[in-house]
């Protein structure tokens, strides 16, 4: 399906669960290394009383052609309310998208231009929606919700690309609440994104370190399980050769007996003749 979203000549309305992309275009190898993106713009409904949906337009090149996908964050139709469901990160195009009327309709909060270098492409930017789901899979009206997405996203961003985004006068998160209850509502604010981005850093590199550790542990655990089951197979082999050369042994030295009797009878006789001969 990803194919198809990123198709420059797909002109209908298309859309994927976020998740969904990330895990096609992992599994692709080089398939989709030739999509660049070029730019992202951040941007909030218009007209609307208190926290406006915001979401994210990114311009993709592919070869000579720009086309345009909308990421965005928002609950579940089996909890309207938000609160802790699962969250519907989706990434879509629209039909005939024309990027001048979205300017005229929304209200742009930021527009992040992506240096030449390094190139940022759909691989890269699936690793930030992979890692956007790590921290937060669950939508939460008061916290990890759409402009938590949008904002996150532009973070990450910023420290792959270098890039700065240019901002505007818009509000967002806490600012964009309306009336005199908005400074009592904990929308989430820029220092609590990367806040959330260094745990979700932290944590990941505490994961990686366990993992190593464990798996030191499993190779140390292995090699003595490997010296235990030599130990082992060499003193089974002692014992197989013990039990095969004893009856060798016993069959040898009772051999030697009787050829010794033998040996002490004649000679017996001989005395015993030599004797009647005198």
């Amino acid at each position: 399906m990803a194919n198809i979203l990123l198709n420059t000549g797909f002109k209908q309305a298309f859309s994927l669960p976020l998740m969904s992309f990330y895990y096609e275009v992992n599994s692709s190898g080089d398939k989709f290394e030739q999509y660049r993106l070029l730019h992202v713009i951040h941007y909030k409904n218009k007209d609307v009383i208190g926290a406006a949906h915001e979401f994210l337009i990114l311009g993709i090149l592919s070869g000579t052609q720009t086309f345009y996908v909308r990421v965005e964050r928002r609950p579940t139709l089996r909890a309207s309310n938000g609160s802790g469901s699962v969250a519907d990160d989706s990434i879509s195009r629209e039909q005939d998208f024309d990027l001048e009327a979205y300017k005229k309709k929304y209200d742009m909060v930021t527009d992040h231009r992506c240096p030449r270098k390094p190139v940022v492409r759909v691989s890269d930017i699936c690793e930030i929606f992979c890692a956007m789901h790590k921290i937060s899979p669950n939508y939460e009206l008061l916290k990890y919700q759409c402009y938590w997405l949008c904002s996150t996203f532009l973070r990450k961003l910023e420290r792959l690309d270098g890039g700065k985004p240019s901002t505007t006068n818009v509000s967002r998160g806490k600012e964009a609440i309306a009336g005199k209850w908005a400074r009592f509502v904990p929308i989430i604010t820029e220092r609590k994104v990367q806040s959330d981005i260094k745990a979700a850093e932290e944590r990941e590199e505490d994961e990686v370190k366990k993992k190593e550790e464990r798996e030191d542990g499993r190779i140390n655990a292995e090699f003595v399980m490997s010296i235990q089951r030599e130990k082992k197979k060499t003193l089974k082999q002692v014992e197989e050769t013990q039990a095969a050369v004893t009856p060798l042994l016993i069959t040898s030295r009772g051999k030697g007996a009787a050829e010794e009797l033998a040996v002490r009878s004649a000679f017996s006789r001989l005395v015993v003749r030599a004797s009647k001969g005198q």
